[in-house]
C-alpha cells in the first residue's frame, strides 16, 4: 500500500512545473483569487479542530470551524479582514503588473464567441423560415 502512495505523489510532482504554479506571473490563468477573511481563519484553524478530534470527519471539521467563525469576536474577525485585504492588495498589484482585467475568471474572448453563436442561430432561424 506505501508503494501506490508513493508512486501518487511522485506523479504528482511531475505533473506540475514552475511555469504552472499560481503565483508566477508568466502563467495568469492559474492565478487563483484572493482568499477571505474565513478561507483564512479555516486555514489557521483547522489543525487545532483536527488534532482536538482526531476521528472527525471533513464535513464535521467544516461545521466546526464555521460555529468557531460565528462565535469569534470582532477584534479576531477584523484582524483576518486585514489579511484578507492585503492578500487582495497582493492580488490587484499582480494583475496590474500583467496588464490584466481585475476581474477573475473572465475570459476576454468569451462575450465575442458569444455573439458569434447568437448570430449563427438567428442566421439559421431565419434560413429554415424561408425555406419553409
Amino acid at each position: 500500500m506505501p508503494l501506490k502512495k508513493a508512486v501518487h505523489e511522485e506523479s504528482k510532482t511531475t505533473k506540475s512545473s514552475e511555469n504552472e504554479s499560481p503565483g508566477n506571473p508568466s502563467n495568469t490563468q492559474k492565478l487563483k483569487k484572493p482568499p477571505s477573511a474565513y478561507i483564512l481563519f479555516t486555514k489557521d484553524k483547522r489543525a487545532e479542530v483536527k488534532t482536538a478530534n482526531p476521528q472527525i470527519k471533513n464535513k464535521d471539521i467544516l461545521s466546526e470551524l464555521g460555529k468557531m467563525w460565528n462565535a469569534a469576536t470582532e477584534e479576531v474577525k477584523a484582524q483576518y479582514s486585514r489579511l484578507a485585504e492585503a492578500e487582495k492588495e497582493k492580488y490587484q498589484k499582480l494583475l496590474a503588473e500583467l496588464g490584466e482585467d481585475t476581474k477573475p475568471g473572465k475570459r476576454k474572448d468569451a462575450s465575442d464567441s458569444d455573439n458569434d453563436n447568437k448570430k449563427r442561430k438567428a442566421t439559421n432561424q431565419k434560413a429554415k423560415c424561408k425555406s419553409n
